[in-house]
């Protein structure tokens, strides 16, 4: 698979997908990013928590992956 970006437009969360293996921990490094981890201990996906509510910057970031 290749990796896929998503973004959850009512969450406000971008997410990188980089593979389709099962998430069994969640690693978070801070400021509003985390790190899925497969069984095998790879990175299967990228969160970010987009904490910037101004609208200008939504807008942009949503028109990057909508």
């Amino acid at each position: 698979m290749n990796s896929t970006v998503e973004y959850d437009l009512e969450d406000n969360v971008l997410y990188v997908k980089l593979t389709d293996k099962k998430i069994v921990s969640t690693i978070p490094l801070g400021n509003g990013v985390f790190i899925d981890i497969s069984d095998d201990n790879k990175p299967i996906g990228i969160k970010y928590v987009l904490t910037d509510k101004n609208p200008e910057t939504i807008k942009e970031i949503q028109s990057l992956f909508l």
